[in-house]
């Protein structure tokens, strides 16, 4: 008999309350949380069929198209810059200027970023002979920007064809300070490694802000692929310097007022590390951000009381889903499996 069947049998032979004994864990922790998002997923995809009609995408055009400018940040971004600004110039809605900087790069991203303003795809370009990171780069291209919508993107990624049109939906709404759209792996078939992360995209990053959005909860704009709205932006003053400041800048936004918007159709295609090597440095980088600015730089927003956790606009939702989800139930996990 093969193990297949060995396994099989013993599955049949247990009664319910054996069944129940053996995958407590399973029914009680497991089913609920990957069972929503499935459903949410399902949920969103009914009414992401309403602007589908086979190859016709239908979209419900904002009701005062406001003035956008797209901001494209790169650190030696020369194999990739061009790729990204001809893939925003492909977009539905193309009423946009587009500001590169180059900061402080060693290659030709410069060179190309000006080159591109030449052939009239891009508007300005900024090159900074000294690297000063993220936040200072995107900090000086919102002062030649003219938009009220500013949008930032990376270098590294590509957008569909309506990703902008839909992302500027979100801003009818006047209380919406920031939108972001959804991230997914465009690179997924190149190793294992990066398959599992297209599946970690889809269930915990994509599903999990359906949800989050759904409550009013989002607490990160995606550095890849979001929009602010240039009041609301002067109001924090704008981004601050270090690591994880999509992070830093949303729950600012929310500390304020603002609310802030998720976008599932809005997509944004990236290329994730195919290397478990890269994807560990990645995610470190990503963890040890976000453990500084939650548990210093917003502290406050950890240690609220439970009856604080789900107003309107509160910055703590998505800290309580952290907890719950990611502490909370890896710690009973140890016990469900021993």
């Amino acid at each position: 008999m093969s193990e297949f069947d060995l396994g099989v049998s013993f599955l049949l032979s247990q009664s319910g309350a054996s069944m129940i004994a053996i995958f407590w864990y399973t029914i009680l922790f497991e089913i609920p949380r990957y069972g929503i998002p499935f459903l949410a997923a399902a949920l969103g995809q009914l009414s992401f069929a309403n602007m589908v009609a086979g190859s016709t995408v239908k979209l419900r055009k904002p009701s005062i198209l406001p003035k956008v400018s797209v901001v494209v940040v790169g650190h030696n971004e020369a194999d990739s810059l061009e790729t990204c600004v001809r893939s925003l110039r492909e977009q539905s809605f193309d009423q946009f200027e587009i500001i590169i900087v180059s900061d402080g790069s060693s290659d030709a991203t410069g060179a190309i970023a000006a080159r591109l303003v030449g052939q009239g795809l891009a508007t300005r370009s900024v090159t900074l002979d000294l690297r000063g990171g993220k936040s200072s780069a995107i900090n000086l291209a919102i002062g030649a920007c003219r938009g009220d919508i500013i949008i930032t993107v990376d270098c590294d990624c590509s957008y569909d064809r309506f990703a902008i049109e839909l992302l500027l939906e979100a801003f009818d709404d006047p209380v919406v300070g920031g939108a972001c759209g959804d991230v997914r792996p465009r690179n997924g078939d190149t190793s294992l490694v990066a398959r599992f992360q297209e599946i970690e995209y889809l269930m915990t990053i994509s599903v999990g802000k359906i949800i989050v959005n759904a409550f009013d909860q989002v607490t990160c704009l995606s550095g890849a692929f979001s929009g602010f709205r240039r009041e609301a932006l002067e109001m924090v003053g704008a981004f601050d310097v270090g690591g994880g400041e999509d992070l830093d800048i949303t729950l600012r936004l929310r500390a304020r007022g603002w609310r802030t918007a998720f976008v599932p159709t809005a997509i944004c295609y990236t290329d994730v590390p195919v290397t478990l090597g890269a994807r560990v440095r990645q995610r470190l980088r990503w963890e040890r951000d976000a453990i500084r600015l939650r548990y210093r730089k917003h502290r406050a927003v950890m240690f609220r009381t439970i009856a604080s956790y789900w107003p309107r606009r509160s910055t703590s939702g998505n800290s309580f889903y952290l907890m719950f989800w990611e502490l909370l139930l890896s710690f009973f996990m140890s016990f469900g499996f021993s």
